[in-house]
């Protein structure tokens, strides 16, 4: 294959990374709760306790929560839930996620993710994306394999 072509394929898998996230970002996840768990999981330890101590909904962390994850007591009421509701899953369970994860939600809080809320996190997944993307096209190049 020449150069030129080699070069435009891997332009287009590049191209084709970023439009399938940027159509999968949507206002709201529709598909998954997970996310508002990561964001969870890295305020905890950005707060300097380990996400594998306690569960959301434990009144040690108390001071933690926010009104994007522990809506108030007037919009519970219209979901039809308890007051101190949460849209974190499994609220009653200690986080289940590896420490590789966990860095991963950490570094997600110190970037801001959660300032967006649903949107910050999606960016921040984009961007995972595109480093796992570069990092195997480098490897590729590395060993001398065509990327």
């Amino acid at each position: 294959m020449p150069k030129t072509s080699k070069l435009a394929a891997n332009a287009l898998v590049l191209l084709g990374v970023v439009a399938l996230r940027l159509v999968a970002i949507t206002p709201v996840v529709p598909l998954s709760d997970d996310l508002y768990r990561y964001a969870w999981d890295g305020a905890v330890q950005a707060s300097g306790t380990s996400p594998y101590r306690y569960a959301p909904t434990d009144d040690r962390l108390a001071g933690l929560r926010t009104d994007w994850l522990f809506p108030g007591a007037a919009r519970c009421e219209r979901q039809g839930s308890d007051p101190g509701c949460t849209i974190i899953n499994r609220p009653d369970v200690r986080t289940i996620y590896p420490p590789v994860a966990q860095l991963w939600f950490l570094a997600g809080h110190w970037l801001g993710a959660s300032e967006l809320r649903d949107l910050g996190w999606q960016l921040v997944s984009l961007v995972a994306d595109l480093a796992t993307v570069l990092l195997l096209w480098r490897l590729l190049l590395a060993r001398s394999r065509d990327p």
